[in-house]
């Protein structure tokens, strides 16, 4: 049988008929084929009833995958950018190492800034300003020389 959604008050329908003796015990597999489904599906529905007084199961809170930071990890990083927001990302990524003990990588730090909504227009003004003769020395090319005879 293919796969089609039947609604709840079906299902407590064909349990009903089964539980007040309406058929006969040996009817099951009538009423199987009579309301078109499996007779593997009423005794699901009847387990249903059983564990959770419902036809349908309650829903799985913990579908998808865990986030990496939880609620007060993510709050305590919003309050440090808010704080230092010209902090780079792999000095974010250190301190969420040390603060929280967690290895988070760079690109997914990036992510979870975007999705929390914060803006790089400070984090781009704190990169301009940074002193480039520092950078120009710390970029020169280590040039040996060579004795060539």
């Amino acid at each position: 049988m293919p796969y089609w959604h039947i609604s709840q008050d079906l299902k407590e329908l064909v349990l009903s008929l089964i539980d007040n003796n309406v058929v006969p015990n040996d009817f099951e597999l009538n009423i199987s084929e009579i309301f078109g489904v499996h007779h593997a599906m009423i005794q699901r529905w009847q387990r249903n009833i059983d564990l959770y007084c419902s036809v349908i199961p309650p829903k799985n809170s913990l579908q998808g995958r865990p986030r990496i930071l939880n609620g007060n990890q993510t709050h305590d990083l919003i309050t440090l950018l808010e704080e230092a927001p010209e902090m780079y990302l792999d000095e974010i990524q250190d301190w969420v190492a040390i603060s929280h003990d967690l290895s988070i990588s760079k690109s997914t730090l990036d992510l979870m800034i975007r999705d929390l909504g914060i803006s790089y227009k400070l984090f781009s003004k704190a990169a301009a300003e940074r002193d480039e003769v520092a950078r120009g020395v710390q970029r020169t090319p280590v040039v040996r020389k060579c004795d060539t005879k």
